[in-house]
């Protein structure tokens, strides 16, 4: 038997205390750490956040000129089934344009809904325009979930345009501007207090032929027509409007409220064309628009805000 020398015993000790410290070390470390996570979580899940709460469009950086394609990319991670729209804010005498299935140009109207399936996230247009425009063009890109109970997404950016006059298409068209004539005019009276009057009437309802891309004056049969409504939003009044919207309810199945991006305001006597295309559309359903329906806008006259047609 051998027997334990003193030394040895108390080393032996001095370690294990050694390793019982050093457990306890480690232990108040982990709970520091885990302390402190806790009280940092707000900061971390900052960090952490899942994407595609919003949709980010990237154009290029540079002006671009006029006639020429331009790329369009956006970055989004949908939530629920649905499809994309491409909008741009109205500009006299401008108009973006895309090349269909048959290479064909067809006219993205101002203010309307341009529908983009959802699994693209890119697509090439064209500016266009025949007079100046100005030299950036607000753009929105959409995204409208099939479901009614899903909210829409929005991301919006400018594009840069070369407004140069060697930038503009050539023409063999001279136009010759008359001299102004002076007609006197009877004083008009003005009214005691300057309002706008927005105003709303609904032009035509008809179905977009796939190859021609022309639009005909009659019902849809089908559920993969492409229906279009066009309709004029005017200013009645003797102000300006300010920044509205309007929102309108596509008789598709199911329903579906459309409501619009910020529209520029209108001085007296301006008014803009729209145009909404979408498929699904229930026969003989009721396409309604409603201008400025929060009632954001101060107006002599609300009755006029409102129009329907059955399709």
């Amino acid at each position: 038997m051998t027997a334990m020398i003193p030394g040895d015993k108390a080393s032996l000790i001095s370690n294990i205390l050694a390793i019982v410290g050093f457990i306890i070390v480690i232990a108040i470390v982990i709970w520091g750490v885990l302390y402190l996570t806790g009280l940092s979580k707000p900061i971390f899940s900052s960090f952490f956040r899942p994407q595609g709460s919003t949709i980010r469009i990237t154009v290029p950086s540079s002006p671009v000129p006029l006639n020429e394609p331009v790329m369009v990319t956006w970055r989004y991670s949908p939530k629920s089934a649905g499809n994309y729209a491409f909008l741009y804010q109205c500009r006299p005498g401008f108009q973006f344009k895309v090349r269909n299935a048959d290479n064909l140009l067809t006219t993205i109207p101002c203010g309307a809904a341009f529908s983009i399936p959802s699994e693209m996230n890119s697509f090439s247009v064209i500016p266009t325009a025949q007079t100046l425009p100005t030299s950036t063009i607000p753009i929105s890109i959409v995204y409208i979930p099939t479901a009614t109970s899903s909210p829409s997404v929005t991301g919006g950016t400018t594009l840069g345009l070369k407004t140069g006059s060697e930038n503009l298409p050539p023409t063999d068209v001279v136009v010759v501007t008359p001299p102004p004539v002076t007609v006197e005019k009877p004083p008009v009276k003005k009214p005691e207090t300057g309002l706008p009057d927005l105003s709303v009437r609904i032009l035509s309802v008809g179905v977009i032929d796939p190859i021609s891309g022309d639009i005909f004056a009659r019902p849809p049969t089908s559920p993969n027509d492409l229906v279009a409504v066009s309709f004029d939003i005017a200013n009645a009044g003797t102000a300006s409007t300010g920044v509205w919207y309007f929102t309108a309810q596509l008789p598709i199945a199911p329903p579906y409220t459309f409501s619009s991006v910020a529209q520029i305001s209108l001085a007296p006597g301006d008014h803009i064309e729209n145009m909404l295309r979408f498929k699904q559309a229930v026969p003989g359903g009721n396409f309604s628009v409603a201008v400025d329906p929060a009632n954001l806008v101060r107006e002599t006259v609300e009755s006029n805000n409102f129009a329907a047609q059955n399709i």
